[in-house]
């Protein structure tokens, strides 16, 4: 398991940044496929980025006792 190697503690700390990382991850394999047209295209890597983005703001804020406001 990549996330293990990355840090032992985090699969242990919180489900929400485990999945966020393992999303990371999931994207960067698909960006190095060997062929063009087995990578995601930019919009679609900028898509992912932009969703995780959004779920680390959604789980910091939740976990500080911020709710998450509309159009952030």
């Amino acid at each position: 398991k990549a996330i293990e190697v990355l840090d032992p503690k985090l699969e242990r700390s919180s489900s929400s940044a485990y999945m966020m990382v393992e999303k990371l991850l999931e994207l960067a394999f698909q960006c190095t496929a060997p062929t063009r047209l087995e990578r995601p295209s930019m919009k679609q890597t900028t898509e992912a980025l932009w969703n995780v983005r959004k779920d680390y703001q959604s789980f910091w804020q939740i976990r500080s006792g911020h709710h998450p406001t509309q159009g952030t």
